[in-house]
């Protein structure tokens, strides 16, 4: 494992599971967002659904699930814009009707980082 001086260094290896849901430093690459924050997101989603359903709550598990996806969601997003050497003030860009959603899903959901290391960290893909 190699390191650099970079003050928001992370290390070259993946990022376990709280980074990857809770920090808002380092990098991200497409693959880790779909796979580790994104599916697993929309399975306790589906969870928290059928809950809802089955206790009938009147939507407040509902609400608890959705604060509590605000946190972890805007962490995976941002640490995207990051591997695309975007500041993460970038997330923003999804209050532009229509336009901010798009181009957050083909900018942060489908292209590959910044080759290399950027001002945010090391690269994921190496």
């Amino acid at each position: 494992m190699t390191t650099n001086n970079h003050p928001n260094h992370m290390p070259r290896h993946s990022m376990n599971l709280a980074q990857v849901w809770f920090s808002y430093t380092g990098r991200l690459k497409p693959f880790d967002y779909w796979v580790k924050g994104f599916a697993p997101g929309i399975l306790l989603g589906l969870l928290a659904m059928r809950l809802e359903a089955s206790l009938d709550a009147h939507g407040l598990l509902l609400l608890l699930f959705l604060l509590f996806s605000l946190w972890p969601g805007s962490a995976l997003l941002v640490k995207r814009w990051h591997d695309r050497n975007r500041s993460g003030w970038f997330y923003f860009v999804l209050l532009i009707p229509v336009v901010g959603l798009v181009w957050t899903l083909v900018e942060a959901g489908c292209l590959r980082g910044t080759i290399g290391d950027n001002r945010f960290g090391p690269d994921p893909c190496t």
